[in-house]
């Protein structure tokens, strides 16, 4: 019967080596056991890891050799206690620490271990210099132990050491399409940590699988990164992750990958999946879009935008001031999309329109802009000032292709500095380089008078084609 359970905490080795020293010089806790008769022990070795309470490298048991029942053979015989059982009290205090042996999973105890040897007869070692062991003797806690009575027994040598055993974690790594290992991820068990390739996947060692949920990231930038290529700048998007170097078969959103797992030597065969990461490659620096707010945030003059999806601005996420300061010369590519909610206002600035202007160089197809409100509401007084809807000047030689306004709607209301100066110019379209090239209809636009502090009812718009020519009742300068 156990009667006592010692802890021996060991913090270093060399403190280890120290209680050894002092075991066998001194009257130590091993001689005190033995002169009580407690000279029979079970080593439990973590075996590179440690037990949960205070850094434990191992757990002893200790056993009265004249306590223990005999046998039909006439030896005594011990039902040996799990490290990790209810039967101890807490058994959370005697846990292996199973985080502490990085990339591995605790599968059992084993009666004996040994280290694997390369051709050169070197200890082979994993890449976080863990030594690699083959274990045998797995220990079934359901029969007992046999020991011979008649034998000399000291507290300080077990009569059987049993080592935790180790199993390294399946993972996955990535490579790129010229075989580079970008990153290996470990598939922890039972479920994988939050920074991995694949959500939900689970590790059965019985069934010797393990399971992917929904396929995610390689990398935190995965969705999209940008590389400068000899002065020439390139954005890469993910296009997958494939099971090929090829890029032939793409892994599914569920896919098990198995592995062979022998439980009597705690050693894993093919537990490792190699996927290869493809991206689509595309010219300058290039944004796909699937909300407001992504635009939003990535709003650039020069920018390059491939819109995903319907978008809508709200107050929340207004259209970028980045477009309505700045002159526009990168792209946007609607491939059919909408882009909705859009509203701006003047302010005292000379240019006013969802872009300050439009280069030759710019790009805006296949998109439709449903719902533009742009109100003029303040304005300079200095000659040159340009107001309109999409842009206060579009250089010659640019034009949209495929490209639909409804519903924009230039809104005037009370300012002193449009009723007092005459050195501006209102558009529809743009103030100032509007042609038929432009390949605009001016159907989708409108105008119209709001209510403001100032009386704006004689105020007269008069259109000619993209052009408005405000006239305001006289008033005297003051």
């Amino acid at each position: 019967m156990n009667k006592k359970i010692k802890f021996l905490i060991i913090t270093c080795m060399l403190l280890l080596l120290c209680l050894t020293v002092a075991a066998c010089s001194s009257n130590s806790n091993y001689d005190q056991y033995d002169k009580d008769g407690y000279n029979v022990t079970v080593k439990y070795d973590a075996n590179g890891s440690y037990f949960k309470s205070a850094g434990q490298l191992f757990l002893s048991d200790s056993y009265n050799i004249s306590g223990l029942k005999t046998n039909a053979s006439g030896n005594k015989e011990i039902l040996l206690v799990d490290p990790e059982s209810s039967v101890r009290g807490d058994g959370n205090v005697h846990m292996i620490e199973r985080t502490a042996v990085p990339g591995y999973s605790f599968v059992g105890w084993y009666t004996s271990r040994e280290a694997v040897v390369d051709e050169n007869n070197n200890v082979v070692k994993d890449d976080k210099n863990n030594v690699i062991y083959k274990y045998s003797g797995k220990w079934d806690f359901s029969k007992k132990l046999e020991i011979d009575p008649n034998k000399d027994y000291t507290a300080s040598e077990p009569v059987i050491t049993l080592y935790a055993g180790w199993v390294k974690n399946p993972s996955v790594e990535i490579y790129d399409e010229n075989e580079k290992l970008l990153g290996t991820y470990e598939i922890k068990n039972p479920t994988l940590g939050k920074n991995s390739v694949i959500t939900a996947p689970y590790l059965d060692l019985k069934k010797g699988e393990y399971n992917f949920g929904t396929l995610k990231n390689a990398y935190s930038w995965q969705e999209r990164y940008v590389s400068d290529n000899g002065g020439e700048v390139y954005t890469y998007f993910f296009d997958g992750l494939y099971l090929d170097k090829n890029m032939s078969e793409k892994m599914p959103e569920s896919y098990t990958h198995p592995f062979i797992f022998d439980a009597e030597t705690a050693a894993i065969s093919n537990n490792v999946l190699k996927l290869y990461v493809n991206y689509d490659e595309q010219k300058g620096d290039c944004y796909r879009i699937y909300s407001a707010a992504q635009l939003a945030n990535n709003a650039k003059p020069s920018g390059n935008y491939e819109i995903m999806a319907d978008i809508e601005f709200t107050a929340l996420t207004p259209w970028p001031n980045a477009f309505r300061n700045n002159d526009f010369s990168g792209s946007i590519s609607g491939n059919g999309h909408k882009i909705s909610g859009v509203n701006i206002e003047s302010t005292a600035s000379k240019h006013f329109g969802m872009f300050k202007s439009i280069s030759s160089s710019a790009s805006i197809k296949n998109v439709v802009f449903d719902g533009v409100n742009a109100l003029i509401d303040r304005a300079d007084r200095t000659p040159g000032a340009r107001y309109a809807i999409v842009a206060s000047t579009i250089e010659d030689g640019f034009s949209f292709e495929n490209v639909e306004f409804k519903n924009a709607v230039l809104k005037i209301s009370a300012s002193s500095a449009i009723q007092h100066s005459p050195e501006y110019e209102v558009g529809f379209v743009c103030a100032e380089g509007y042609s038929d090239n432009l390949g605009i209809s001016l159907d989708g636009f409108s105008a119209e008078v709001v209510e403001g502090a100032a009386d704006l009812t004689t105020l007269v718009i008069t259109q000619n084609g993209n052009s408005l020519k405000l006239e305001f009742p006289p008033k005297a300068q003051e």
